[in-house]
């Protein structure tokens, strides 16, 4: 009898245990990712202090994405990147090149590009205490007062700075200018092929004269452009109205005897050309004059290919070509007769200082 009732409460003793285990383990916290602090009731998250900003790291050559902007702050260092359309700002340090495409660069006081600086239509504002080595500088290229105030610490790198390639610009420029001769020389040949042939004399006969007077021409004709423009866009509106029609027309009448001064030029430059390589004859006249502009934009190619700098006489000798035919269509005036200026100002009425 004894055992029964020990073995029925042995029974119900290790029932209630178990159930008095399950609900210790329901009411169990998981551990917290802090400590906790004393007095802390369990459960309940500890307030604890944000943590610093971890260093921001970028790939060498990484690119921002665009319209983005990235800050280096102060005691982080990163490698070289480029941005586009957007702005960084450096607190910290650079390892490497900081490519900036568009974009505003902030060197603050204590930031440092260790690398160069390539900017590309972008601006600088350098604060630091170092200086900043710039690669690439354009002309569209803007430096923020800030820099601009400190010029000791901005320095062009002249022998790797980057460079727009000319020659490709260069080659379209003087194509251009044979297409435009090849038109001119077109339109004159058809419509004025024995004037065009009397200016050309002219200018072979009396080229020094033909310089002279061109020169005169050309200066004259420059200050009637700039007057005409300033009156075709005169502050007074009802001036400016009145006066467009009558200054569209000067317009057009100045580049008609530019253009036929450049066209006559080079017929000469042409048959100079075609005299060297032992063509004395005359030839076809828009021959000749593809002839002149074919060797002027060989010529132009040769010394703007070789160096930039030289590119400059070659557009002086178009120049110098459009003066000698100027000052040739004045002399015969525009290939009436050989000496029309001549015989014009013999005839010209003189003022004998008698009333």
């Amino acid at each position: 009898m004894i055992l029964r009732y020990l073995l029925i409460l042995s029974v119900v003793l290790v029932l209630r245990g178990g159930a008095f285990a399950q609900s210790q383990k329901s009411r169990a916290v998981e551990p917290t990712a802090t400590p906790q602090e004393i007095d802390e009731p369990v459960g309940k998250q500890p307030f604890t202090k944000a943590k610093a900003k971890q260093p921001l790291t970028v790939a060498p050559k990484k690119e921002i994405p665009t319209g983005e902007g990235v800050v280096i702050n102060e005691g982080e260092t990163v490698e070289g990147f480029t941005i586009s359309g957007g702005k960084a700002t450096i607190h910290g340090r650079v390892k490497g090149d900081l490519h900036a495409k568009s974009s505003l660069v902030i060197i603050e006081k204590h930031g440092s590009v260790e690398g160069s600086l390539i900017l590309e239509d972008s601006t600088l504002e350098n604060h630091s205490e170092s200086a900043v080595k710039v690669k690439g500088m354009e002309s569209n290229t803007a430096l923020a007062p800030a820099a601009t105030a400190d010029i000791a610490r901005i320095e062009y790198s002249k022998e790797v700075a980057v460079e727009k390639e000319n020659r490709p610009n260069w080659f379209a420029q003087q194509t251009s200018i044979w297409f435009l001769a090849l038109l001119c020389g077109g339109l004159f040949a058809v419509t004025a092929p024995v004037v065009t042939r009397k200016v050309t004399y002219e200018v072979a006969t009396e080229p020094v004269r033909c310089l002279i007077i061109g020169g005169i021409t050309a200066l004259v004709l420059s200050m009637i452009a700039v007057l005409n423009a300033n009156l075709m866009h005169f502050s007074i509106r009802l001036l400016s109205l009145a006066w467009s029609p009558l200054g569209f027309g000067i317009s057009v009448l100045l580049l008609g005897v530019v253009a036929f001064s450049w066209v006559c030029g080079l017929n000469h430059f042409g048959n100079f050309v075609a005299l060297k390589m032992g063509r004395a004859d005359s030839g076809a006249l828009l021959g000749r004059i593809l002839l002149g502009a074919s060797t002027l934009f060989l010529v132009s190619l040769i010394l703007g290919g070789t160096l930039s700098s030289l590119a400059v006489f070659a557009l002086l000798i178009q120049g110098l070509l459009a003066i000698l035919g100027m000052g040739a269509t004045v002399i015969t005036g525009f290939g009436r007769e050989p000496n029309w200026l001549g015989s014009y100002l013999s005839q010209a009425p003189r003022f004998s200082g008698r009333f």
